[in-house]
């Protein structure tokens, strides 16, 4: 897989959670601080079910790293790998979309 190649090649990155992914987070640890960006310091590859995965440094003292799908995060559009990023991410949304209405 060319992106998770060239991702690895990029970290780390600067990344935005969704605010969907951040809420989800402060549900299940009210106590972390968590900011507007993080650092995604690894990627992999889980497979079909589980596509890209990035590991989240909030850089807090009290957060934890954490594991999220690519699909959670907003790139830098200026980042040389944003439109490969963002057309895997629409083509992983509309997969899981098509997975789900079946």
């Amino acid at each position: 897989m060319l992106l998770l190649v060239a991702l690895e090649a990029a970290l780390p990155l600067t990344v935005s959670p969704t605010a969907e992914l951040l809420a989800a987070l402060r549900r299940q640890r009210p106590d972390w601080v968590l900011g507007d960006t993080c650092i995604v310091d690894s990627v992999r590859y889980t497979g079909d079910d589980g596509g890209i995965v990035c590991r989240l440094d909030f850089k807090s003292a009290s957060a934890g790293k954490v594991h999220a799908s690519i699909t959670h995060l907003r790139f830098n559009p200026e980042l040389g790998l944003a439109q490969d990023i963002y057309g895997y991410q629409k083509q992983r949304l509309e997969k899981l979309g098509a997975a789900g209405a079946s």
